[in-house]
């Protein structure tokens, strides 16, 4: 699976943009979409079914309802996916939740895959807030609990889409990789390249305020949410994950990957933090928490 480095990308774009100064004229170029076609639950043999829903502002959004292998759900997961590419290439971070049992729902962004419209900030959140909703809906019908993982730009997206308002519906949330502020992962990138540091200057300009993780995690409790985060991330740093950490209220867990890249949980940490993400889910249930963080090597 080809997973694109967001700093990568970040440098590229604002480099070509040096030159423009209207308020946040590069906050489009945060988000990279594709059409291509990666994995489907066609591969794994489960039964799903394709999701056609409407966003607030009218683009249609496209996703896969995924059902556990057994008879009986135990619960819905829904997955907010990074940035680049489409659900396609996401897909398998979480493609094993339906072999313990939980059903899946993922879905793209307006602009990734075969959903409408054009990737932005404020479009992205209402996308988020349109598959939350979805997903409450058909918890509350089928008396399962809910539960959410975002990952990367996926994990910055739930965040404000739980904290907007408190989400009774969802019984934890984890966090993969997240930022706390589009700035400031936009200024560690930069911060990368000596070629884009003279545009750090032009930051407040280029890259606008508003939806902001870091603002809305502390409206999340007392939902819990698990962090996880790599000490080596490139991509993310770390620090912004403990920044996210810090602001979130109670219950809470920090699990940090020693040496860990980004998103590596759920890749080559997997034997370790499947286990840990299904003793979450249960923890949530049974309203059994762990102050203390956990350090994953």
């Amino acid at each position: 699976m080809k997973v694109i480095g967001a700093h990568r990308f970040l440098i590229g774009a604002f480099l070509s943009v040096g030159i423009c100064v209207l308020g946040g004229c590069a906050n489009s170029l945060f988000y990279h979409p594709d059409e291509d076609q990666y994995s489907s639950p066609d591969e794994d043999g489960l039964r799903y079914e394709t999701l056609s829903f409407s966003s607030s502002g009218g683009p249609l959004l496209h996703g896969w309802w995924v059902y556990p292998e057994g008879e009986e759900s135990k619960g819905i997961v829904l997955h907010y996916h990074g940035n680049a590419q489409n659900l396609g290439a996401h897909y398998r971070f979480v493609s094993w939740l339906p072999q313990y049992g939980y059903e899946l729902m993922v879905f793209d962004y307006r602009g990734y895959g075969r959903s409408e419209g054009k990737p932005n900030r404020k479009g992205l959140f209402e996308d988020s807030l349109a598959a939350l909703e979805f997903a409450e809906k058909r918890a509350k019908r089928s008396e399962l609990p809910l539960f959410v993982i975002g990952q990367s730009l996926g994990g910055a997206n739930a965040i404000v889409a739980l904290g907007v308002e408190q989400r009774s519906e969802v019984k934890g949330l984890v966090v993969d990789s997240a930022f706390s502020s589009y700035r400031s992962v936009a200024k560690a990138a930069l911060g990368k390249s000596t070629l884009g540091r003279p545009l750090l200057l032009a930051l407040p300009t280029l890259v606008s305020e508003g939806l902001d993780p870091i603002d809305y995690v502390s409206n999340i409790s007392p939902t819990p949410i698990a962090f996880v985060h790599g000490t080596a991330d490139t991509v993310v740093p770390y620090e912004e994950g403990r920044r996210l950490e810090e602001a979130a209220g109670e219950p809470k867990y920090f699990w940090t990957i020693e040496g860990g890249q980004h998103v590596n949980a759920l890749s080559s940490n997997r034997h370790i933090f499947v286990p840990r993400i299904l003793e979450f889910f249960q923890q949530c249930l049974n309203g059994e928490h762990r102050a203390r963080p956990v350090v994953m090597e």
